[in-house]
């Protein structure tokens, strides 16, 4: 028998009780030694065999597997929970938005303070403008009534009451001034205030504006003027004419020559006059504002020739106006003040001694003179009212004698 070694016994390797400590190198061969290999039982080689064919099957019908419905509706039910859920969480997300917005937009503006005032028209607003210390609802008012009145061509009469509040708003929300303005006066209800000029407790036409009212006094007084008008201390109506404001509508309301043509007529008047001293049919014709020829028809036995005596009564027919001007011219004259003589006696003298020792000199005195006339004819004497001395007046002395001897 052929000689043979037997093989070494496989040495276990003992687990080391400390994790730390290097691991042995029994079992580890060496560089010269050959690694042991192992041998397999089974033969090397070994046949493999050969696959079996595949008979067909005959072909067999589709069998439904019936869905499970409760697993189904499970997931269904886990689904809309979990959307239910999510919306809940993004609806509540989104409505702390909407009011966080706002309360934070709020609580920046109103640390900035407000930056706008919010216009009403009673209950109506009509628009923000720009925040202003200095603007305040009267003043508001007063602008915008300024304004409707310049586009109506008269005095109105507004119906509402404006309001105004400090706002904060957005920027783009603020218009301008001017334009609140014209909104204003466009959404005013109004009524026209007229001026109705009464003629004895008459109404004779009411104007469109007090404008047209002082036309209407001037036209009918400005013939009767000389000169400058601030010369006269007064200029006024005979008759009572009175002037009114009263809200009027827009037909009622007449033009200004339509009121010249209703007071410009004129009335027939027959009055009684006096004769006093100084008069002539000429004088008293002028003064009545008639001629001589009317009153030669209204005083049968008087003619050219009629000498007139004081006391005589004329009858005396007229033509006058509706409306008569009665005026006071105020005039400033000059007027010299003369010469006072002043005696001086002296005894030591006879009293056929008489001898000037000062010459006198005139004064001088500025005087105001008021004359009446009514349509133009002086009514009155002039009257002096009022006197400034300008230059004294030096007195004429003359010095007598007294004595007998």
């Amino acid at each position: 028998m052929p000689d043979f070694k037997p093989l070494p016994k496989p040495v276990k390797a003992q687990r080391s009780t400390h994790s730390n400590k290097p691991k042995s190198t029994a079992n580890k061969p060496s560089a010269k030694e050959k690694p042991i290999k192992t041998v397999s039982k089974s033969p090397v080689n070994k046949t493999i065999p050969a696959s079996r064919p595949i008979k067909p099957q005959p072909d067999q019908p589709l069998q439904r597997t019936k869905p499970n419905t409760s697993l189904i509706r499970n997931r269904a039910n886990q689904a809309g929970r979990f959307l239910r859920k999510k919306s809940r969480r993004t609806l509540s997300l989104v409505i702390a938005l909407i009011i966080a917005v706002p309360l934070l937009l709020f609580l920046v503006l109103s640390l900035r303070g407000h930056n706008a005032l919010a216009i009403y028209l009673g209950e109506d607003r009509v628009g923000y403008i720009a925040f202003s210390q200095e603007i305040n609802e009267t003043s508001l008012r007063a602008e915008a009534i300024r304004m409707l009145e310049i586009n109506e061509n008269a005095q109105v009469q507004v119906n509402e009451q404006i309001s105004i509040r400090p706002i904060n708003t957005a920027q783009r929300n603020i218009i301008p001034f001017t334009e609140a303005i014209e909104q204003l006066a466009a959404a005013f209800t109004f009524q026209i205030v007229g001026t109705a000029i009464d003629l004895n407790g008459n109404r004779i036409a009411i104007l469109r504006t007090q404008n047209d009212a002082e036309e209407v006094i001037w036209r009918l007084q400005s013939p009767y003027l000389r000169g400058r008008a601030e010369d006269y201390y007064l200029v006024e109506f005979v008759e009572d004419l009175r002037m009114n404001n009263v809200t009027v509508e827009e037909s009622d309301l007449s033009t200004v020559q339509q009121v010249l043509q209703r007071l410009d007529g004129r009335a027939v008047v027959v009055d009684e006059y006096v004769v006093q001293p100084g008069d002539t049919l000429g004088g008293i014709a002028l003064l009545h504002n008639t001629t001589l020829t009317n009153l030669f028809e209204n005083n049968p036995g008087f003619s050219a020739n009629t000498v007139l005596r004081v006391g005589d009564v004329l009858r005396i027919e007229s033509y006058r106006p509706y409306l008569s001007v009665r005026t006071i011219l105020a005039e400033t004259r000059s007027s010299p003040i003369p010469i006072e003589d002043e005696i001086l006696e002296n005894p030591g003298e006879v009293n056929t001694f008489s001898q000037v020792i000062q010459e006198g000199q005139e004064g001088e005195a500025e005087i105001v003179v008021h004359t009446t006339r009514i349509n133009g004819i002086q009514t009155e004497a002039e009257q002096i009212v009022a006197t400034r001395i300008i230059r004294e007046m030096t007195p004429r002395i003359t010095e007598v004698g007294t004595s007998e001897r």
